[in-house]
């Protein structure tokens, strides 16, 4: 799943943030990247490690819900697997 939020800085600069939920990596089976900056490919970039996909829904369900309450809009999102669609849609609705 990817998730691109953005939003226009005082400035007039837009601001990208993307949630990244990858597959598991070598240290944990659940893993999102979090990258945000100036670009949307390009940036500072965070991972996250959980040792269940519940923990990792609360983080990205936290963290789209904090972005789209400071300012953020969608830009753009795409997912293999039509349970994980709903987290944008949900997020959304309960702000």
């Amino acid at each position: 799943m990817i998730v691109v939020l953005y939003k226009a800085d005082r400035s007039g600069r837009t601001r990208y943030y993307t949630l990244h939920d990858r597959q598991g990596n070598l240290f944990s089976p659940y893993s999102l990247s979090i990258l945000w900056g100036n670009a949307p490919g390009a940036g500072r970039e965070r991972e996250y490690v959980f040792s269940t996909g519940k923990e990792k829904e609360r983080m990205i369900r936290t963290r789209i819900r904090k972005r789209l309450r400071s300012g953020y809009h969608h830009l753009y999102s795409f997912s293999r697997k039509p349970e994980e669609r709903r987290f944008l849609r949900q997020e959304v609705i309960n702000l």
